[in-house]
């Protein structure tokens, strides 16, 4: 944490906005008159404007005083109901921890429980601060395969009660471990990353924007319209960096501009597939706050309540598949009913930690390797949306209790389907998943989406972006007007003729680029199915690729050529010991092989696989004596794999 403290040393330096608010009058909080709800619609579209709360006979926003006389011009009663919004009382001042004193508790926490707490500085603010996040789990030093759960405050830094909430969940899981059986079993099994202020900028100044002016709740990729590019800036690059990491199943993020959970989407009055479980959990949520007027919240749908694009959980869910969550809370000046509101608050994410591993939980890997493999777990029905899975091959994709089909797909490997997956009342149901190489290499086709954007007026969003990832199978992303930028799992990479083909309708543009937030280039332009070489315009590779729409274009996948394979499995082998098969070449119907090269004294325990040229295991035993019986296996080329605590290691068998 040193570089924390380093950056501590920034926190009175003066910022000047310049985005969105970046000149003239002050931010001021204002009260819009309205006839009917749906005009909250067209002000946030047309004009822009930052909605705080939208009810049937009013909006309250932020607006400055050029802002002010636009709406006033549409013909709206415009009352100012705060002159100055980043104007804090002394009483605010005195109930909520400041910047500097929630980074103080933070490290005391860590420091007092490292056996279960550890603290990252997960990037920098605009203006130099950091943004800290604490993991709170068993061994938090040591990579675990589990269900994550995520707590965000202070996207907007006036909202302080949101950095109280999460701030006073970390204190209370680290004080109660030892004493709660209940809060021991939940961070024995898993992973809880809390980030009490995502803006420092504006938690130092009570601002709602970061120190460059900017709304950071509209500044991710999943239908993002207020600015001219996703996750402009670092605080939400940090927090994207961070989500596709640690792959949060679960999420919350904290404000407070009224009593909601509110539930997605907020871009589209369309439900996602997963809708009838979103509702489920936020109702759960909400009944989970009950007490006082203070505490308790409804569920909401965002849209429903008024129009956002770029939230953090829209992108959240449709880029990773975790169900998010913005919970709306109010923010008393008195510090018992803030106590309140934290304890209200922890009620239910105890509980929602509690199901947050519950439904299809599994890892992939290679059948003749075992190392983990980065898929994407499809639920193909009843249809939900998509989740990948970790750097150690873990997946965690929370469904409700019934029965599904699943297809595991990832690049380079043949595609696994389970019918009947059957998830209980309680708990998960496990895939373990080996997935073959197939004889031919084949394509790479996009896995996973960055960002997606969409144009259009009412911004009404029919398909899925979902529809664009894997193989073509027909059903179409409906891309514009607008684009759609994919995180390619290994890089395009130039090799002899085309190197990218789109499957698509209508015409389209693709750019690629191995820095999300570097300099494009664009590949070329083409209609319908088309094939392109990114060598033609001078690149050897690339990591992201961006498809825009020039008209009509639904997109059903994109396939590419990655890294040329050495051979069926051999690539991904990871050989500690090297072994021999002696003979090597047998004839069909032979007895027994020696397997030479175990170290001394590991025989014992060791697991020795067969595995034919599709990757398929065709036979497996262990054996106290380095023997194998291959009576039974026809002619052909085989993978001899042993493993044991020792080691792995891999030979050669030709049968004729």
């Amino acid at each position: 944490m040193n570089i924390a403290l380093l950056f501590l040393l920034l926190a009175g330096v003066e910022l000047q906005p310049v985005g969105q608010f970046g000149q003239g009058s002050p931010v001021r909080i204002v009260r819009i008159e309205v006839s009917e709800h749906r005009q909250v619609y067209s002000l946030t579209r047309e004009l822009g404007l930052d909605v705080a709360d939208a009810q049937a006979d009013h909006i309250i926003a932020y607006a400055d005083d050029a802002m002010i006389e636009r709406v006033r011009a549409r013909g709206f009663r415009v009352t100012v109901l705060v002159e100055d919004h980043t104007v804090q009382s002394p009483q605010e001042l005195q109930t909520y921890h400041s910047f500097a004193q929630v980074c103080s508790i933070m490290q005391a926490t860590a420091a007092a429980y490292p056996h279960i707490c550890r603290l990252e500085t997960l990037g920098s603010s605009y203006g130099g601060r950091p943004i800290i996040g604490a993991l709170v789990t068993e061994s938090p030093w040591t990579s675990h395969d589990r269900p994550c759960v995520r707590l965000i405050g202070a996207h907007h830094g006036n909202e302080k009660i949101s950095t109280e909430v999460t701030l006073s969940f970390l204190l209370f899981l680290c004080e109660n471990y030892q004493a709660s059986p209940q809060v021991q079993e939940l961070v024995n099994s898993r992973l809880f990353w809390v980030i009490p202020v995502m803006n420092p900028d504006g938690h130092l100044s009570n601002s709602r924007y970061n120190g460059a002016g900017v709304d950071l709740n509209r500044d991710y990729g999943w239908e993002w319209q207020a600015y001219s590019s996703p996750f402009t800036q670092p605080e939400t690059r940090a927090i994207m960096r961070h989500g596709s990491a640690c792959l949060p199943g679960v999420e919350y993020e904290y404000h407070s501009t009224a009593s909601y959970v509110n539930y997605l989407w907020d871009n589209t009055p369309h439900d996602p597939p997963d809708s009838g479980l979103i509702m489920e959990l936020a109702r759960r949520y909400a009944d989970s706050t009950y007490g006082s007027s203070t505490t308790r919240l409804t569920r909401i749908n965002g849209y429903d309540w008024y129009e956002v694009h770029g939230s953090c959980q829209d992108w959240v869910f449709g880029a990773l598949g975790g169900i998010a969550n913005t919970i709306e809370t109010r923010q008393p000046s008195d510090r018992p009913r803030v106590d309140s509101i934290c304890v209200a608050n922890r009620r239910a994410l105890l509980d929602m930690a509690t199901i947050a591993g519950w439904g299809l939980r599994g890892r992939v890997y290679d059948s003749i390797s075992n190392e983990p493999l980065f898929a994407r777990i499809e639920v193909i029905s009843p249809r939900r949306w998509n989740v990948c899975t970790n750097g150690l091959g873990g997946f965690a994709k929370m469904l409700a209790p019934g029965v599904y089909s699943v297809r595991v797909r990832a690049n380079g490997y043949v595609p696994k389907e389970f019918s009947g997956v059957v998830v209980p009342e309680t708990g998960a149901v496990f895939l373990d998943v080996a997935l073959n190489r197939p004889v031919a290499e084949p394509l790479c086709y996009c896995q996973q989406i960055v960002a997606l954007r969409r144009d259009d007026d009412n911004h009404l969003q029919t398909s899925l972006g979902m529809d664009a990832l894997g193989e073509p199978d027909q059903r179409y992303y409906r891309v514009g007007p607008g684009s759609i930028i994919f995180r390619l799992d290994e890089p395009v990479c130039n090799r002899s003729g085309d190197d990218i083909t789109v499957f698509a309708t209508g015409s389209w543009t693709v750019a690629g680029t191995n820095d999300l937030f570097g300099t494009w280039t664009t590949i070329g332009s083409g209609s319908g199915q088309q094939s392109l070489d990114i060598g033609s315009v001078g690149l050897d590779s690339c990591r992201f690729l961006r498809l825009s729409e020039q008209a009509n274009c639904q997109l059903d996948a994109i396939g590419y050529l990655g890294r040329e394979r050495v051979g069926v499995g051999e690539a991904r082998i990871a050989s500690c010991w090297s072994l021999s098969v002696l003979p090597s070449v047998v004839r069909r119907g032979a007895g027994m092989v020696r397997i030479g090269g175990l170290p001394q004294g590991q025989t014992r325990g060791v697991r020795v696989s067969v595995f034919d040229a599709l990757g398929r295991c065709v036979g497996q035993q262990e054996s106290s004596e380095p023997l194998l019986d291959i009576s039974g296996l026809p002619s052909g080329v085989y993978l001899i794999r042993a493993a044991g605590i020792g080691g792995t290691g891999s030979a050669r068998l030709v049968v004729d």
